[in-house]
Order: C-alpha cells, then structure tokens, then sequence
C-alpha cells in the first residue's frame, strides 16, 4: 500500500496536467503526444512531464515547455504576457537609460534565447572645441544641453545649442566659427567710402566730393554682428541759402552752392558798414558776416577864419553855404553838397578886401596928424 502511494506522489510530481482524453495503459499510448507520459496509476490519462518544464498547451491537446518569468533589468523592465514556448519577452529601459543587448527573447525549447539585456545611463560623451571657439556643458547625459561660443572677432554659424537625447547622441550638429565680415560698402553718391578692413573693428570713412557735403555719420564700424553700425550717409550739394537785403540795401548772388558769391550794395545816401562780398564755403555756411548801409554823413565844417558856414543837415544831398565877416571877402566855393564820398570841393578862405586896407591906412594917418598938431601947441 506505501508502495503504491510512493508511486502515486512521484506521478503527481513528474507529471502533471492531464492532455485532453487521451487514456492509456502504458507510455507507448502516449508516443503520438511529445514530452508527456501515462499517468497508468491514478488517471490512467496522459500528462506532460511538469518536472522537464513541460505543461499542457492552452488548447489542451498537447504540452509546451514554459521557460518561466523573467527578472526586471536594474533601471529597466521586460514584459512578457507569456512565458510558454514560443513566447517572447520584451525589454525596455526608463527614461535617461538606454539598452543594451537585445531588446527581445524567445521561450525555446532550451529556455529563453540570448541573455538578459542591461540598462545603461544615457550618455553622449564630450564634444570637441570648435576652431576658433569653445563648447560648454555641465554634464553629457541624457537632456544635458551643450552651449557653443566664439572667440572675439569670429560669429557662430550653426546651431548655438545641443541637446543630449535619449538615443545617446547629441541632436543637431557641430557649428562652425567663422572670422567676422561685415562685407564691402558702396560708395554713396558724389561721394566715397573707404576701410582698410572689414573684419570686426574695422572702420569705414566717408567723404564728400568738392561741392557737396555729408549728411550722416562720417564713419560706421563692423561690429560682432557681422553688420556694419550705423546707416550710409549721403552726400548733398552745399548750398548756403538765399541771403536777405540789409536793410537800405540789396545782396545780389547768381547762385548759393559751394564758391558761389554774394556783393552787397546800399541805396543812395547810405554807405556800406562792413564786407562787401562774401562766399559760400564748403561747410555750407556764407563766410563772414552781414553788413549794414548807413546813412551818408559828411560830418560838421569848420567856419573859415574871418568867416562862416551854414550847414542845417550834414547827409548825403545836405548844401554847406559859407559866408565871410564885413571888409573880407569870400575866395573859392561858396557852398559844398554832401557826396558819397564826402563834402564836394574844399573849404573856401576870406581874404580882407585891398580898398578897406586904403582905408584903414588914410585914417591912421588923420588920427596921426591929429595928435602931432595938438602936441605942438
């Protein structure tokens, strides 16, 4: 009876689930069904043989080997809705992790293929230096960014950033550093530019051909950029103005550009108070200063000696008239008229008349006679 028991367990321990119907007396009943044996004690059935990993197939007409559950990797999983043969496992890693090995295993009649697969940290490794530049980052795993910069004088071209992604590669591609140039300028109308370079810090100057003059700024400079600053100034014709007439004058002027000139005059019975021409210079500005027309005056007259002059008005057109005191008489003009240029003439002289002279002569000599006579007696 132990005996019997004994046999009994050791079946329900080598074998287990029963494969359909089939009933058999001994194990050749079961040749047609692979991996099972006749359970010819308790069931009398066949079953698959648990203890060389073997259980009855979902349809329960056969027995497929179970290669059982798999371990999650560190930092990863695998998933495997079933572990019979002919199954397959899938592994994936969590995020900043990437695989390594296969990705999938399949349950074979030998066990699970390949071997189990690791999750290693994402890392992209270091980036070198761009010529002329560098590169910056904190760390090379996954979502790390890298930033590039460049040396002065030299502009980044290319992407300025780069991201480690999940592939372990850094995204994008390396940027290049390229020497600054902001390029040629074209020479502005009646004008010229000139820069004995273009690179960074370089300088343009403008000038202007004779005649005309800048409006703008004179120089510009190539900046970091790649742009020179500024805007292109323009070269206009120097052009002074109109001038007003002062007042009791006129300015007269053919034309108000650069080495153009301009005379003043003053309308009669007035002079001129300062320069009589000015020009136009190339600063667009007339030299020199406006004039003013004054009236003429000729100034007050002496009397002459042993005489007069009579002057109600001393301006231009005004009648000096002279006249001379009793017993002299008047030689030269007797009136002058104010000019332009001053008093017409010159200024007459009295002279004492030769019969008063008799006169006085023949008086003196009674007066002498006079006395003579009274002193004798």
């Amino acid at each position: 009876m132990m005996l019997l028991l004994w046999i009994s367990l050791y079946f329900l321990h080598v074998v287990e689930g029963q494969i359909g119907v089939t009933t058999c007396t001994d194990t050749s009943d079961c040749a047609s069904l692979s991996n099972s044996l006749c359970d010819t004690i308790v069931t009398q059935t066949c079953m698959c043989v648990s203890s060389q990993g073997y259980t009855a197939n979902a349809a329960n007409d056969g027995c497929d080997y179970d290669c059982g559950s798999l371990s999650n990797p560190a930092n990863g999983q695998v998933s495997a809705p079933t572990t019979t043969e002919g199954s397959t496992a899938t592994y994936s890693c969590n995020s900043g992790f990437i695989l390594v090995g296969g990705s999938a295993r399949t349950c074979e009649a030998s066990g699970w293929s390949g071997s189990e697969p690791t999750c290693q940290q994402v890392d992209c490794g270091s980036l070198s230096n761009p010529a002329n530049g560098q590169v910056s980052s904190l760390a090379t795993t996954e979502g790390s960014t890298a930033t590039y910069s460049c040396n002065s004088g030299f502009m980044l071209v290319g992407d300025s950033t780069r991201t480690c992604e999940a592939s372990g590669v850094w995204n994008g591609s390396e940027p290049t550093c390229q020497q600054v140039d902001c390029g040629s300028l074209s020479n502005p109308a009646n004008g010229q530019v000139s820069s004995l370079a273009t690179t960074e810090g370089s300088t343009a100057t403008y000038s202007c051909n004779s005649g005309f003059m800048l409006v703008g700024d004179s120089t510009r400079t190539c900046e970091a950029s790649g742009v020179w600053n500024g805007s292109e100034p323009t070269c206009q014709q120097v052009d002074c103005g109109s001038l007003s007439n002062p007042a009791n004058g006129q300015v007269s002027f053919l034309a108000t550009t650069e080495g153009s000139t301009a005379t003043y005059s003053c309308n009669s019975g007035f002079m001129l108070v300062g320069d009589s021409t000015r020009t136009c210079e190339a600063s667009g500005v007339w030299n020199g200063s406006e004039p003013t027309c004054q009236q003429e005056d000729c100034g007050s007259l002496s009397n002459p000696a042993n005489g007069q002059v009579s002057a109600p008005a001393t301006t231009e057109g005004s009648t000096a008239t002279y006249s001379c005191n009793s017993c002299y008489t008047l030689v030269g003009d007797s009136t002058r008229t104010c000019e332009a240029s001053g008093w017409s003439g010159s200024e007459p002289t009295c002279q004492q008349d030769s019969k008063a002279d008799a006169l006085v002569i023949s008086t003196w000599l009674a007066v002498a006679s006079t006395i003579l006579v009274v002193a004798m007696f």
